[in-house]
């Protein structure tokens, strides 16, 4: 019985020193301030676009497909200057759409969960009831002249 009990410490303080190290090092890795929102109603932006060859994000994948509670897409800003994604969409297969609030990139990533929940710097949320991507689905950004910007097929 006692090397039950031993094991479930060790266990249990293996685990927390992991998760903490990962945490570490995950703020470690994220800008001190690389978005900057506004709670202003979206629309289409006057700030100048970049140049329509120019790329300026690349969708980094797509987690959780098919679950509500997990599905996230991962867009990651690969320009020299902000970029302001008022009124820029990201675009399933079906044309569900989702349209970026007033947010400032400066540099870095930012995720957007399809279930409802709190948006923060870095985490903005559709607010659908259920899943939207699917396993070979195309996932678009368009700019507000519905430019295509992006595009990642989910494999």
């Amino acid at each position: 019985m006692f090397y039950l009990v031993l094991n479930v410490i060790v266990s249990a303080a293996t685990t927390l020193s992991v998760l903490l190290i990962w945490d570490w090092i995950q703020q470690a890795r994220m800008p001190a301030q690389y978005v900057q929102m506004s709670t202003t109603t979206p629309g289409v932006n006057n700030e100048t676009l970049p140049a329509a060859g120019e790329q300026v994000l690349v969708i980094d994948n797509v987690f959780g497909v098919g679950r509500l509670q997990d599905e996230v897409v991962l867009i990651r800003h690969t320009g020299n200057h902000e970029l302001s994604l008022a009124g820029w969409k990201l675009v399933d297969e079906n044309n569900l759409e989702y349209i970026f609030p007033r947010i400032t990139l400066n540099q870095g990533e930012i995720n957007i969960y399809t279930q409802a929940g709190v948006d923060t710097a870095k985490d903005l949320h559709w607010g659908q009831a259920q899943s939207v991507w699917k396993f070979g689905e195309k996932v678009r950004i368009l700019d507000p002249l519905g430019n295509q910007r992006a595009e990642y097929t989910i494999p």
